[in-house]
Order: C-alpha cells, then sequence, then structure tokens
C-alpha cells in the first residue's frame, strides 16, 4: 500500500501498531491469569473448637484392660443392629422412590425439600 492512499501516514506505522497492540493485549491476559499479588493465607491462632477434645485417661488411673474395655464399648454404640440397618434402608427407598416418582410427574426437584419417611 501506498502512504497516500493512507493519508499521509505510512503502511509500516498501521503495522507496528496492530502488532504492538496484540502484544498488549496478550501482556493483560497473561497477567489476569498469573497474578502477582496473592495474599498468603495467615493462620492467626486455634479456632473456636481448639481444645474441646476429651482428655485421654492416665495411664496411672486406669489399667490397660479397663481402658481396652471402655474403647470397645464406645466402638459397640456405634455399630447398628440388623433392625436399625433394615429401619435406614427402608427410608432410602422410600424417598428414591418418592424423588423418582415425583420425576415421572414432572415436579422441579430443586425446590422441594424430600421428607425422610
Amino acid at each position: 500500500m501506498h502512504k497516500n492512499i493512507q493519508n499521509d501516514i505510512s503502511p509500516g506505522i498501521i503495522g507496528k501498531k496492530f502488532l504492538t497492540s496484540n502484544k498488549k493485549k496478550r501482556n493483560q491476559s497473561k497477567k489476569r491469569l498469573f497474578p502477582t499479588s496473592i495474599q498468603k493465607k495467615s493462620n492467626v491462632g486455634p479456632d473456636q473448637h481448639y481444645g474441646l477434645a476429651e482428655p485421654l485417661p492416665e495411664e496411672d488411673n486406669i489399667s490397660k484392660e479397663e481402658l481396652q474395655k471402655i474403647k470397645d464399648d464406645f466402638i459397640n454404640s456405634l455399630r447398628l443392629d440388623r433392625n436399625g440397618r433394615l429401619d435406614i434402608e427402608r427410608k432410602l427407598e422410600n424417598k428414591l422412590i418418592l424423588k423418582f416418582g415425583m420425576l415421572n410427574e414432572g415436579i422441579d426437584l430443586q425446590h422441594q425439600i424430600l421428607p425422610c419417611l
């Protein structure tokens, strides 16, 4: 192109402006991808639940057999018997049946709170 066609502006200047604008855009996008001012997480001390755990029994006051018995009792209290497992299974089945029934009827489930039967 001749510069007279470009209103006395050299075509080289237009090309240089184009290349520099592309370079600026690329650099700006890189700066946005990798910000330099990332704030580090700071630890300001213990949270509200710090230290709420029950202290372990001292070895002088309790024997190892008694401690093992306490541990076993606690573990057994967490286990469910057959009826407890079946009850939870029935509740889950009823909930799923209710959910799929609503899906078949075209009811919006995002705004529904399903009762635990």
